[in-house]
C-alpha cells in the first residue's frame, strides 16, 4: 500500500469533475486501485475505506478492514467484471453513451486533473499505461 493523492469523479450538482483527495494505492491482478477514507460528512452506516478503480475513479467496494488488509476486500471476480466493463460498447435506455465511452471520459478527466495539478506527476505515466492496456 503506497500513500498517494488519488483522484475520484464526483458529481457536484453542476456536473461531474475529477477531484484530488488524500489516499493510498495498491496493485492487484495487474491493475491499480485507490483507497480513500470516507468523508466524515457521508452517511455513517457505510464502511470507512472506499476502494476505487485508479483509471476511472469508479467505486468498487468499501470495507472496515485495517488499512494493510484493505486489498483483501477486493475480490478477483470484481476485478474481472471491471475489466469486462472496459470493453462493453452497449448502451441502455438510461445512458447516452456506452460503458466503454463513459469510462474513457472518466479516465480523461482524471488524466487532465493530474496534469493540471502537476505536469511531472509520475502517476500520469502509470495512469496512461494502465488505461492503454484496459482500453485496447
Amino acid at each position: 500500500m503506497k500513500r498517494s493523492d488519488v483522484y475520484i469523479i464526483r458529481n457536484d450538482g453542476s456536473g461531474k469533475k475529477a477531484v484530488k483527495i488524500k489516499g493510498y494505492m495498491f496493485e492487484k491482478k495487474g491493475h491499480w486501485f485507490t483507497v480513500r477514507h470516507r468523508d466524515p460528512d457521508e452517511t455513517a452506516h457505510y464502511k470507512k475505506w472506499i476502494i476505487s478503480d485508479f483509471v476511472t475513479g469508479l467505486c468498487m467496494t468499501d470495507t472496515n478492514s485495517k488499512l494493510d488488509d484493505v486489498p483483501d476486500a477486493l475480490q478477483e471476480s470484481m476485478i474481472d467484471k471491471l475489466i469486462e466493463f472496459y470493453s462493453d460498447n452497449s448502451t441502455s435506455i438510461y445512458k447516452r453513451q456506452s460503458t466503454h465511452d463513459e469510462f474513457a471520459e472518466y479516465a480523461q478527466m482524471i488524466n487532465e486533473a493530474m496534469f493540471a495539478d502537476s505536469p511531472e506527476n509520475p502517476l500520469i505515466d502509470l495512469l496512461q499505461e494502465d488505461a492503454g492496456e484496459l482500453f485496447r
